[in-house]
């Protein structure tokens, strides 16, 4: 994987993360919950704004994440949502966060750019953090 594709990846990674809080963050009940998520989303935009200037760098625009999976995700959380409590919207969040962390690994795993792997290693950082966070509401 070179440094473009793995950006790509990251990005869609942050975006992913960013998506899933937006879509679940209505329906959370306790206010500790609710700021965890709020933070990891400003921690998450922040990653985005550094992918992307990494990419343009590199003379690249990031890679949207694709129209098919993303409407997937939405209809999808929308029906687990209905039957909802904290505790389900934890669990569905560190599924998710999960997903991105196998990504990030297998990205680790590749030769990059110094700064690419410091990014990715900051993120995967992040995602676990997140997990540690959410997993008292379980």
């Amino acid at each position: 994987m070179n440094d473009v594709e793995a950006l790509n990846e990251l990005y869609k990674v942050v975006t992913m993360g960013i998506i899933g809080i937006d879509e679940v963050k209505g329906h959370i009940e306790d206010k500790a919950l609710a700021k965890t998520m709020s933070d990891a989303k400003k921690k998450y935009m922040v990653n985005k704004m550094d992918i992307t200037n990494i990419l343009k760098e590199l003379g690249e625009e990031p890679t949207e994440i694709n129209i098919i999976i993303k409407m997937f995700n939405e209809i999808y959380t929308g029906i687990e949502l209905i039957k909802c409590d904290d505790a389900k919207i934890a669990k569905m969040l560190i599924e998710g966060t999960n997903k991105g962390i196998i990504k990030v690994e297998e990205i680790l795993n590749s030769e990059m750019d110094k700064k690419v792997t410091e990014l990715a290693e900051e993120l995967l950082e992040l995602l676990e953090f997140q997990i540690k966070s959410w997993k008292p509401y379980l």
